[in-house]
């Protein structure tokens, strides 16, 4: 479809929109900054041509068919990835804390939709110096980086060596090492967007969503939609490629009574897809004069799950040494017990007296003439 026809069905008309050659895309880096997020339970703006609205709108929630329309393109759009590359830049801003980072991304989707990545750039925030990045995480389970010089932390209280200079660094996702969180870090530029199985589901899904004013950003003309979600609290800013209909810009605004928290912003360029990115592609290979340093799943007893213990054999069972329980008496049992035990009430009364027999069951008997 193109570019003149999609605007067209999104609503919009005239020669503002003429077609743009196809850019590259780029994703922004988002490092520290992810850390923060998580911690304040709050996203994030920064950058130069981030809304500057003190407040969210307080009209009533109005469902845009058309804006949601191009949502659902945009999503559609990103799950049909299956290889790519970009340029990821992320600013984040909270008051005095400031975080910012770019990153230049190579991206594969099996076709099972598992993803691998590499990623290079660098991050920096309060916490965390401004710090260059080569990375790589490969099918979800492995990450790997390059470690140029050699790196020293406290542990246990103690300064102690960490890393190791000109050594391939390779663990599993999550073991517990700084080394693994700064290539993890870094992917919160782009894994709203990008790395997401449901991509812009809680836009799609919002009370609130607009299209508003058209703008050009790195030189393509976008669709912007804004959607409104937590009862005015957080907006989301989308800017949608009329090419691709590729994410160009991912703004996230938080808001509490009223007044602007802060906010983060995504800028995504270069993207391009016309090259096939296998896994081989993105995993890293030993520079000339480094060596590789590996460590599993089976190094790190806090992620070793428990082995697992066989079921026991199944043993014969043994013959209980306990009398056997008497079986229930029938109706008539119970009753020749009741007469019996009459009997023997009436002879313990009247001890001069003969036993009473029981009535016999055999026929009388005439005597004989």
């Amino acid at each position: 479809m193109s570019q003149q026809t999609w605007f067209q069905r999104m609503g919009f008309q005239g020669a503002g929109f003429q077609r743009v050659g196809f850019r590259r895309c780029s994703a922004q880096a988002l490092t520290a900054a992810g850390l923060v997020l998580a911690l304040c339970g709050t996203v994030l703006p920064a950058h130069a041509d981030t809304p500057k609205a003190d407040a969210p709108a307080t009209a009533a929630p109005v469902s845009d068919p058309a804006a949601k329309q191009a949502l659902m393109d945009a999503a559609a759009a990103v799950r049909a990835i299956t290889s790519m590359s970009f340029k990821a830049k992320e600013a984040t801003e909270l008051g005095s804390i400031k975080t910012r980072g770019e990153v230049s991304v190579k991206l594969s989707r099996s076709a099972a939709g598992v993803v691998s990545y590499r990623l290079e750039g660098f991050y920096e925030a309060p916490a965390f110096p401004r710090r260059q990045v080569v990375g790589a995480v490969l099918e979800g389970k492995t990450v790997q980086w390059l470690q140029v010089e050699d790196e020293s932390g406290t542990k246990e209280g103690k300064q102690v060596a960490l890393y190791t200079g000109k050594t391939l660094y390779e663990r599993p996702l999550g073991a517990p090492e700084s080394g693994v969180s700064r290539v993890t870090l870094p992917n919160n530029t782009f894994k709203e967007v990008f790395l997401n199985t449901d991509p812009f589901r809680q836009e799609i899904d919002a009370v609130s969503l607009s299209m508003e004013k058209p703008q050009t950003i790195n030189g393509e003309e976008c669709l912007v939609i804004k959607a409104v979600l937590n009862r005015g609290n957080i907006e989301r800013l989308v800017y949608i490629s009329a090419i691709d209909k590729l994410p160009r810009r991912y703004v996230r605004l938080n808001y509490a009574s009223g007044s602007r928290l802060g906010g983060q912003t995504l800028d995504f360029s270069d993207l391009s897809m016309e090259k096939e990115f296998k896994l081989a592609d993105v995993k890293l290979a030993a520079p000339a004069g480094y060596r590789t340093d590996t460590k599993t799943v089976a190094d790190y007893p806090s992620m070793t799950p428990p082995p697992v213990v066989p079921n026991p054999p199944q043993l014969e069972p043994v013959p209980s040494k306990r009398t056997p329980a008497v079986p229930a008496m029938t109706p008539e049992q119970e009753e020749e017990m009741k007469r019996q035990h009459e009997r023997d009430e009436e002879e313990k009364k009247n001890p001069s007296k003969e036993p009473s027999k029981s009535p016999s069951k055999e026929p009388s008997k005439e005597p004989k003439k």
